[in-house]
Order: structure tokens, then sequence, then C-alpha cells
């Protein structure tokens, strides 16, 4: 069994966990990268603004002495293949030395792995001179299927919650960070007119930023929220309580979210992004609702119409987004070479 060393191992967000999951039964076995001490003969390396300590703080030697690794391994005939969740690293400054060490970063990979069609064309686009003679390959996200419960009923969600029967709800779920346009979703739906429309906003937001939160979802009794981490148990009362959920951000490469609403068979309302263009015009054409500059009382009412339709609708196939799917395309990657 060939050992493939990969950074992160674990994670809070299911992703890491159900790719890496039975990787055995395709030959492969997983562990924990260790640069110093690495006889594995490939690495895949996921969010390397973490590996490289340069998320929200400047380039230190530790970036420096990693890359160095890197691109040792690289000239002893290793491969270093990267997943590129993100065009750019969230809450990453945009600086030189920050855009250095990334660029570098991806000096060293043999391969990258893309989640659309659309972010390969878009990332290449931008270092087309780094990313010519790197092996290139599209892999989707997976989906949420049985990864968390989902048996409680709309009716008894919504009585959790302590929200009404028939009240139009959006939910808004996910980590609450400023690219996520939060505050813009919450500006918008102030100005909706409607008694019975309520937002949902389920995300943990960190410690320095709570207070300014509680005080914008204040401003509006219609916004029931939490600041907490959601339990898994816990994520199905959110979505089934929910009509959609609402994608607001104002940059995106990639979102789970996405998956997750389309495992609870919930349309998906979103910001106009090439990312969702992509999905809309192909097979979840009839699941995702986009709007352009801001949500306002029309696509509010479009989105409460063809939710209720989609009640009727068949499930969205999500069968090209199994994990085991997912899982053997990427030891296919692993295994070229």
């Amino acid at each position: 069994m060939e050992e493939v060393q990969a950074y992160p191992v674990e994670d809070p967000n299911p992703y890491i966990g159900q790719l890496y999951s039975g990787m055995d039964k395709h030959g492969f076995q997983v562990t924990r990268l260790s640069l110093g001490s690495s006889s594995a003969r490939t690495l895949h390396i996921h969010w390397p603004e973490y590996l490289l300590r340069i998320s929200g703080r400047p380039v230190s030697f530790v970036a420096w002495k990693v890359l160095a690794r890197l691109f040792l391994k690289r000239m002893r005939g290793g491969r270093i293949i990267w997943t590129v969740h993100n065009e750019w690293p969230h809450d990453t400054p945009n600086t030189w030395a920050n855009r250095t060490a990334l660029q570098a970063f991806l000096a060293v990979c043999s391969d990258l792995i893309f989640l659309s069609t659309g972010s390969q064309e878009r990332f290449c686009g931008q270092y087309p001179f780094l990313t010519k003679r790197v092996g290139k390959h599209v892999i989707p996200h997976g989906h949420y299927l049985d990864i968390y419960p989902n048996k409680v009923a709309k009716a008894e969600a919504r009585r959790d919650l302590a929200v009404a029967e028939d009240a139009e709800i959006g939910l808004f779920f996910g980590s609450l960070r400023g690219y996520k346009g939060i505050e813009e979703l919450v500006h918008s739906f102030s100005k909706l007119d409607r008694a019975q429309a309520k937002l949902l906003v389920a995300g943990r937001s960190r410690p320095e930023f709570s207070d300014h939160y509680r005080a914008l979802f204040g401003t509006d009794e219609r916004i029931n929220y939490t600041l907490d981490w959601v339990e898994p148990s816990r994520v199905q009362f959110y979505f089934n309580a929910a009509d959609f959920v609402i994608l607001p951000y104002t940059q995106v490469t990639n979102s789970g979210v996405l998956y997750l609403a389309l495992s609870f068979r919930k349309l998906v309302v979103a910001k106009r992004h090439p990312v969702f263009e992509e999905l809309a015009n192909g097979q979840f054409r009839d699941w995702l609702l986009l709007y352009d500059q801001e949500l306002d009382a029309s696509t509010w009412q479009q989105a409460v119409r063809r939710s209720r339709d989609l009640l009727k609708a068949e499930v969205p196939d999500l069968t090209p987004f199994s994990w085991e799917t997912i899982r053997r395309q990427t030891c296919e990657v692993y295994r070229q070479g």
C-alpha cells in the first residue's frame, strides 16, 4: 500500500474526513504530513496558507523553511498536489510578501486539483506561467447525504427554533466572515416589507466580532441567530426549518454550504458569481436562483415560490458528487506521474 502524506488530515469541516476515509480500498494510506521525515513520494496539501502560517499574519521564517523542504521533495522526485479551494486565501492580507510565498508554493507543485472547471480557468488565467507545466485536474466537491442526520420534519424544526409555521424562512449557514456578505444581506433584508419573512443565521463568529454581529442582527426582530458552532445533530433543524438557503458571498471560489443545502433538498439563492453560474447552467438549474446586486423583495418572492414548487420535484441528482467517486478520482491523480 502506497503512503500519501496530507495536510490537513483532520478538520472540523467533513470534507477532509470524507475525502480520506476509505482510501485504503484504492491502495493508499493517508498519513499526517511530516516534512522533517517524509518518505512518502506524494504530498497532498489543502489550504497552504495554514501550512505556511500566513493566514492573517506576515510571512515568517517558518514559511520559507517549509517552502525549502517542499522544494527538496520535488528535486528528489516527489509529487506535491494542491487542492485549490480558494483563488486567494480568506483572511490573508494581499501583500507582496504573501503573494510571493503563495506563488513560491505554486511553483513547487506538480499537480493542481480544482473543484470546478471555472475555478481552474480563472486560477490559471491569473498565473499562466506558473501553471503551464503542472498537471491540472477537476474533481468536484462532495455532497453531504448521510453525513448529517435528516429525520426531523419541517414543523418540528420550526417549533424547536421558535419560528412560525407559516413564516418564509431564508437560512444563512456557516462561519461569519467578511467575504460572505452577511452585513449586506442583513441590510437588504431590513428593507423587505414582509412581516412573514424570517432570516435564520447559524454560524460561528470570532469572539472579537461577536458584539458587532449581535448589534447587527438585533436591528430586526425577524432575524433569528446563533453565533455558536452548530452541533452535527442540530444541523438538520436549521435546514429543515428553512424554505431556502442564502449565499450572499462577495467573493467565492467554491462553496461546501451549497452542496450541504442541496443534500437537504433546499433551493439555493446566491449572489451571482462564476462558480454559481456554472452550476446554475448545468445539472442544478432548478435548484439555484441567482441575483445580482442585493436580495430584494422580488427575489425573495421568487425564492418562496420556487422553493414551494421544488417540494413536488425530484430530488437533485447528487450521484456524480458521491465521496466514493471523488476518492477514486483523487487516487487516479495519485497514480499519475
